[in-house]
């Protein structure tokens, strides 16, 4: 008997996956530590005219240039910039872009933990949209998984 495709996955999930909690304004980002590329020290990005608000400008990585985003503008959030701010480099999930890798700015220095789908909750009084892919608790702390999807399709949109 062929297994179904879902199955398949189903039957290789890792019990724990090791992400990064990152802190950004109002909460924290959960994210599979595969999807970041590098957390870099904050430096002043270049910034683009008639940009959206939630667009903090351009930064240098690499030999990049990588879009910046202001997470916390999307969200609704007032974030304080703070001494400890980093720089967040995230591997765009679509191949075919222009933009295979975004920042965005964080409020501090992130965290690696080891995550089981036991210690995870839907948050239930927020909801989902715009950049947000799901919105959880972890530890009883509400953190925020990003739609890296809708993201870089908003750059695309917006800033390209």
């Amino acid at each position: 008997m062929q297994q179904t495709r879902e199955e398949i996955a189903g039957s290789r999930r890792p019990a724990e996956v090791n992400c990064l909690l990152m802190p950004i304004g109002g909460g924290a980002l959960l994210l599979p530590n595969i999807l970041v590329a590098e957390v870099i020290g904050f430096s002043a990005p270049e910034p683009l005219a008639d940009a959206p608000a939630w667009f903090a400008g351009r930064t240098e990585w690499r030999g990049l240039t990588v879009p910046l985003i202001r997470l916390e503008t999307l969200l609704g959030v007032d974030a304080v910039p703070g001494a400890g701010r980093r720089i967040a480099i995230l591997n765009a999930l679509e191949e075919q872009t222009d933009t295979p890798f975004l920042g965005i700015v964080l409020q501090g220095i992130p965290a690696l933990v080891r995550v089981r789908a036991a210690e995870l909750e839907e948050d239930p009084e927020e909801g989902r949209g715009g950049p947000v892919l799901r919105r959880l608790r972890y530890q009883g702390q509400p953190v925020v998984v990003p739609d890296l999807e809708a993201l870089t399709a908003s750059l695309q949109a917006h800033v390209a």
